[in-house]
C-alpha cells in the first residue's frame, strides 16, 4: 500500500508510524487470532474484557492512578462530556444544598472560544429542564 510523506499539523489528529497503523489494520480484520475484528467483539466476550483490563493497567501505571480511583471507558468523545459534566456537578449540588430553590442553582460558564460556547449551550439545555440556569 503506498503511502504519503505529507504530515498533518492540524489540530486534532497527527501523524503515526506505519507499524503502528499496520498493527492497528490488522486487529480492525482479525484481532488477537479471535477471526473477527476489534469492532465486531462482544464487549462482554473474554477477549474485550482482557482488552479493557489491561488498558486500564497500563493507564493506571502510566499515570500513577490508585486503587483507590475508578477508571470508565465511555463513548462520545469531548462533546459527549460536556453533559457528563453537567449532570455530576448538578448531582452532587442538590446533594449539598437539597433545599435550595431551583431558580437559585447557577452553573457559571466562562466563553473563551467554540468548544466553551457548546459546553454552555449543553448546560443550557440541561439546566432548564430543572429550572437551574446558567450564567455565561
Amino acid at each position: 500500500m503506498q503511502r504519503s510523506d505529507i504530515i498533518n499539523l492540524a489540530a486534532g489528529p497527527s501523524q503515526l508510524p506505519l507499524q503502528v497503523l499496520e498493527q492497528a489494520a490488522a486487529g480492525l480484520l482479525n484481532y488477537e487470532g479471535t477471526g473477527i475484528g476489534i469492532t465486531e467483539l462482544s464487549h462482554r466476550s473474554p477477549e474485550f474484557k482482557t482488552l479493557t483490563e489491561s488498558l486500564e493497567n497500563s493507564i493506571r501505571a502510566i499515570l500513577n492512578i490508585p486503587q483507590t480511583h475508578s477508571i470508565i471507558f465511555v463513548q462520545g468523545g469531548g462533546c459527549g462530556q460536556f453533559s457528563s459534566v453537567v449532570y455530576n456537578l448538578l448531582a452532587r449540588h442538590y446533594l449539598l444544598y437539597p433545599d435550595l430553590k431551583p431558580e437559585d442553582r447557577v452553573a457559571d460558564y466562562i466563553v473563551t472560544g467554540s468548544w466553551s460556547k457548546k459546553a454552555a449551550e449543553e448546560a443550557r439545555m440541561i439546566t432548564a429542564s430543572c429550572g437551574a440556569r446558567v450564567n455565561v
